[in-house]
């Protein structure tokens, strides 16, 4: 068995995911922390054969395919298809390209977006290549791409803390919400719940009497233990460059073949490390690894099963009426929960004690 607690702001949204035992997915630029997954893309090559990969989505930056081309794009096109086709020049761009990388990022750890750009730039210059090669648009769709990757992934957060004073604060309104307790069956694992296709059994909706089943389903998704550091976090272009170079192949976007799930799992990792500022809050997370493209809301809602939770602290803060709002919810759906009712003590410390409903 494991405890987890999530923190809710109280607001008219609260009693409705309550009801439907929803949980909300977030999208990166919807967390609190502004360098939660700002994450750089650095292009330190380990081997000269890695630059290709670079110069690959290069090239395809490079080539003008569309209507309405100008003869100056025209010509741009002739020279560029006539230097790729040269496999001799090619090599020795990507040598050079390898060379001022080395020379260029001499003892700093990370090569950044700047001085790939300065090394591709003076690899062109020496390579006499008299043709428009688009080193902008390369580093402006390595940009589009990780962000895409990054902020159209999702996490649900939750703590092993119910008792921090800081967390009231930051995520339950000031001590007016609530925090959940959820005890999981299984260690790192989180139950979700989903329901299968309405079959009925007897009668039909144009008879105005039907009487029907609804399947329900049980699946557990992995949970993380964030990890606090300080460290810079980057995402190795070239580590990840099947990825950024195969945006629209459709197993990498519904990770349907266990060659991609390697990266998944790179970006999942991005996922679970935050800087020490945020140690106090013990967070563990559930990450859903998307490459297919954005989700709207409601769509990055899942389920869980009822039996789970099963505590609600409530804030000192929280108001009575919607404790009791609160609290009916739970009795008509039959389901028993351990009410807790936070208290500020005279060392403005908190205290809890058990809150019932009380009948009218």
């Amino acid at each position: 068995m494991q405890k987890l607690y999530k923190y809710r702001s109280l607001s008219p949204f609260l009693y409705k995911e309550l009801f439907y035992q929803e949980l909300y997915f977030a999208s990166c630029p919807e967390l609190n922390d502004p360098f939660d997954l700002n994450i750089p893309v650095e292009y330190n090559a380990k081997a000269e054969k890695q630059i290709s990969s670079l110069t690959w989505l290069l090239f395809k930056n490079t080539l003008v395919l569309k209507e309405g081309i100008s003869e100056e794009e025209r010509i741009n096109n002739v020279k560029y298809v006539k230097f790729v086709r040269d496999k001799k020049k090619v090599k020795c761009f990507e040598q050079l390209i390898f060379k001022h990388m080395i020379t260029l990022k001499g003892d700093l750890p990370f090569i950044y977006k700047d001085t790939a750009e300065e090394a591709i730039r003076l690899a062109i210059e020496e390579s006499g290549i008299d043709f428009t090669m688009n080193v902008h648009k390369l580093f402006k769709d390595i940009e589009r791409l990780s962000n895409l990757f990054l902020t159209h992934s999702y996490v649900t957060c939750f703590s092993t803390n119910p008792e921090s004073f800081l967390m009231w604060s930051h995520y339950a309104s000031s001590h007016q919400g609530i925090c959940m307790e959820f005890t999981l069956p299984h260690v790192g694992k989180f139950p979700f719940e989903m329901s299968g296709r309405r079959e009925f059994s007897n009668g039909s909706i144009e008879e105005g009497f039907a009487q029907g089943t609804l399947t329900n389903y049980i699946y557990e998704e992995n949970l993380f233990s964030v990890h606090y550091s300080d460290e810079p976090l980057s995402i190795n272009f070239f580590d990840f460059a099947p990825v950024f170079n195969n945006e629209f192949d459709p197993d990498l976007r519904g990770l349907a073949k266990s060659y991609w799930h390697g990266y998944a799992r790179q970006l999942q990792n991005l996922f679970i490390v935050k800087t020490n500022t945020w140690s106090y809050e013990k967070e563990w997370r559930a990450v859903e690894v998307n490459f297919e493209g954005p989700k709207e809301p409601e769509e990055r809602i899942r389920h869980y099963p009822i039996e789970v939770l099963t505590g609600i602290y409530f804030g000192y803060n929280t108001p009575e009426i919607a404790k009791k709002r609160i609290a009916a919810i739970y009795r008509e759906k039959h389901h028993h929960v351990n009410f807790i009712s936070c208290k500020l003590s005279n060392t403005r410390e908190l205290t809890y004690d058990p809150w019932q409903l009380e009948e009218e």
